[in-house]
């Protein structure tokens, strides 16, 4: 039974002493007191075009009697449709796909093009999982959810009690989250610097992929580019307490597959997530509209992909080598005030977000 878990780690502070549970049974009582706890506690699951792995995934957490909403990005509609059809068979599931963005968008009256830089909606071809935990955290604010629990369509919750105890310590603290076994969280250039054996430097954080938070306390949007999550999560304040505790497992699968297209779309939020992790310390963060600030982060980037290639050329691992080289070959291209223009709009971005979250 997971009932008596959840009963001591969800802090609940009915008493059973009310007139209205004297004449019910402590096994009664205790069903009426979980089914309440969880209209306040919910699941947001991110998938786009694997509805066998969402399947798996879903299998993990099928019983428990949280709500759960499929956040489904899905492109293709055979896989929307696929995931849609998950909802029937399984307890507890709603899906949010793009009739459903669109119905949000007309119910709150939002403004999508005022709000285009924080929202676009679900179902598209291009990266847009920022724009879709945007949506997840606007839905968890508008529908009141308590705790929210944000987890990717790849991670195996092997041990359920992590959950219920993942949500208990939301009391103490305002991100939890769990270390993530299988396939790391991680780039393609992290993941030649792991065979290379040598460590990034940059601070790492909390993952997207099992993430709990309360929404109520959320004051900024997620920006759309790779490691939106750790982004997000240092640009919250230093107030902010995080816990990693536990361990969930992440699909295994070749990092190095299709590398060219993954590899430069990643380093964009490589690029993003270093400037961050050199403010990070005392919350400099009215550098990062600083040409010249972005200009240092390149070049730090840059020494830290030469000294990869030369590692890699003295192991002769030339699969390695052509990969970074592609990296490298791209930096040609970057201009450091795309960074600082983005953050000057993300400032903006922010007093935005927080209209309409507050409004919900």
């Amino acid at each position: 039974m997971i009932e008596e878990p959840y009963i001591l780690m969800s802090n609940l502070s009915i008493s059973i002493d009310k007139p209205f549970f004297k004449y019910l049974s402590l096994n009664i009582v205790r069903r009426i007191l979980i089914f309440i706890m969880n209209l306040k506690e919910a699941i947001f699951i991110f998938t786009k075009d694997r509805p066998d792995v969402l399947t798996k995934t879903l299998s993990y957490i099928n019983n428990l009697a949280i709500r759960k909403y499929i956040i489904d990005d899905s492109f293709q509609e055979i896989n929307q449709a696929a995931n849609k059809k998950l909802t029937s068979i399984h307890s507890n599931i709603f899906y949010c796909g793009q009739n459903e963005y669109d119905e949000f968008i007309r119910l709150y009256n939002i403004d999508t093009g005022k709000f285009k830089s924080i929202l676009r909606k679900v179902g598209t071809s291009e990266w847009n999982l920022g724009y879709a935990r945007n949506f997840a955290l606007l839905f968890s604010k508008a529908i009141d959810v308590y705790k929210a629990l944000f987890v990717d369509d790849d991670i195996a919750i092997l041990d359920i009690s992590l959950i219920f105890n993942t949500f208990s310590l939301l009391e103490n603290y305002n991100f939890v989250g769990a270390n993530i076994d299988g396939m790391t969280d991680a780039s393609i250039i992290d993941f030649i610097s792991q065979d290379l054996g040598i460590i990034n430097d940059n601070e790492r954080t909390l993952s997207g992929g099992f993430l709990a938070f309360k929404p109520q306390k959320i004051r900024m949007p997620f920006i759309n580019v790779y490691n939106e999550d750790w982004i997000w999560l240092l640009l919250h304040s230093n107030e902010d307490k995080h816990l990693q505790k536990n361990s969930v497992f992440q699909n295994m699968s070749n990092p190095y597959f299709d590398f060219k297209d993954k590899i430069i779309f990643q380093e964009i939020g490589e690029i993003i997530f270093t400037g961050i992790s050199m403010l990070n310390e005392k919350k400099e963060f009215r550098f990062l509209i600083s040409d010249v600030f972005w200009e240092k982060v390149l070049n730090k980037r840059k020494i830290y992909l030469t000294k990869l290639y030369y590692n890699a050329a003295i192991k002769k691992k030339r699969d390695l080598m052509e990969m970074i080289k592609w990296v490298q070959d791209y930096y040609k291209e970057i201009d450091n005030h795309i960074f600082s223009e983005l953050f000057d709009n993300y400032n903006n971005d922010k007093l935005i977000f927080r209209e309409i979250y507050n409004s919900l």
